[in-house]
């Protein structure tokens, strides 16, 4: 499928998970007595966990919508081809409360939060809005070629 073959060349599998510690390792990364800090570790502190749950399920709860600028004002497109996937289903795996509250999740844990948008091959419409675990992938950024 051509998205797949797509997908692997913007995505690396990697071969062991990621344990920098992230945004961790602006703290040493490691507690008084030696033990690592990252963001599966720092889970597990009930206070620290239940702060992380707070701020992603909020902000997953906020309306999205798609909006256009017109003469300094922002006005609603509710017929926007993006309106639905950023709505109530960017895939078909998550709704929209899911899918932003795990890209909040990694923002705050791990510092960035990937997506892949997935378009149709004939027509250019986008189908799909996909998150990226960059603890299992390592994500490659390609800049377009101006010219």
């Amino acid at each position: 499928m051509l998205f797949e073959s797509l997908k692997s060349d913007l995505v690396e599998k990697r071969s062991h998970p990621d344990n920098s510690g992230g945004f961790f390792n602006l703290f040493s990364g490691v507690t008084r007595k030696g033990k690592p800090v990252n963001d599966q570790t720092a889970l597990t502190l009930s206070a620290f966990y239940n702060g992380v749950q707070i701020l992603c399920n909020d902000y997953a709860k906020l309306p999205k919508s798609v909006y256009r600028k017109e003469d300094g004002n922002r006005v609603k497109v509710s017929d926007h081809e993006l309106t639905f996937l950023v709505s109530k289903k960017p895939n078909s795996f998550m709704t929209a409360f899911t899918f932003d509250e795990v890209m909040l999740h990694s923002a705050l844990l791990k510092g960035n939060a990937s997506a892949i948008i997935k378009r149709s091959s004939l027509t250019g419409k986008t189908l799909s809005i996909e998150f990226v675990d960059q603890s299992v992938s390592t994500v490659k950024i390609f800049k377009p070629v101006s010219g």
